[in-house]
């Protein structure tokens, strides 16, 4: 991996870390390496919510009012259809937070418990694969191009709210996700057209700018460290 820039304010605290995690199967981990991305549908990520991972209410977008709440025959709220948009292509991983843990020392911690959720293929071996935000993001953008596809990226935001999107921005959708979930820092893209079961995103190689490291299952913790130089 080149270079991952580590952004901070004057006083020396991390404001960003520009450091992305994909945790995979490891017979997919070099198909990532190569740029090939595999992406579900918001459905699938949806119906993992079992796991821990997927947002039962993840899709739902709001498209306007459409009727009108009675009790005993009075009008006490207007109802908005919630329609579901589960279809379109989504590419996940998680926004690594930065902790200080000494003067120049800082390390990537990611608790066994997050690591579990996304390992739910118990009968797997999984792999983490660390990117380059800054230059994953700037590839995926002259993928788009080069393949006119529309497209959106970026962090998931957390709320217990439904917020009402038009039906022109039903991308953002894949980008909402509940408070529960909000210690995963989840990162996605998402495109603009319905797939069946998966599509794959050739945005070419990217193993100079991303490396695989194993999993330890029986580790507390998956610590990856950071030492700054005088």
């Amino acid at each position: 991996m080149n270079i991952v820039p580590i952004m901070m304010d004057e006083s020396g605290a991390i404001v960003e870390s520009n450091l992305l995690m994909k945790i995979t199967k490891e017979q997919y981990a070099e198909d990532i390496l190569s740029g090939k991305l595999y992406m579900n549908s918001l459905r699938y990520f949806r119906e993992l919510e079992q796991e821990g991972v997927g947002d039962e209410q993840e899709g739902a977008l709001c498209i306007g009012a459409t009727g009108d709440l009675l009790y005993k025959g009075q009008i006490i709220a207007k109802v908005k259809n919630l329609r579901a948009y589960y279809d379109f292509p989504v590419f996940c991983a998680l926004s690594v937070p930065l902790n200080q843990v000494g003067e120049s020392d800082y390390a990537f911690l990611i608790p066994q418990k997050m690591l579990r959720e996304f390992m739910y293929d118990r009968t797997s071996k999984y792999t983490a694969v660390l990117i380059n935000r800054c230059d994953f993001e700037e590839r995926l953008e002259k993928a788009l191009v080069q393949y006119k596809i529309m497209g959106c990226l970026g962090k998931v935001q957390y709320s217990d709210k439904i917020i009402p999107y038009s039906s022109e921005e039903k991308l953002k959708v894949a980008f909402c996700k509940r408070k529960k979930f909000a210690y995963q820092n989840e990162w996605r893209i998402a495109l603009d057209f319905p797939v069946e079961d998966r599509f794959v995103l050739d945005v070419g190689d990217i193993s100079d700018i991303a490396c695989k490291v194993p999993i330890d299952n029986s580790e507390q913790e998956m610590k990856i460290e950071v030492h700054f130089h005088a």
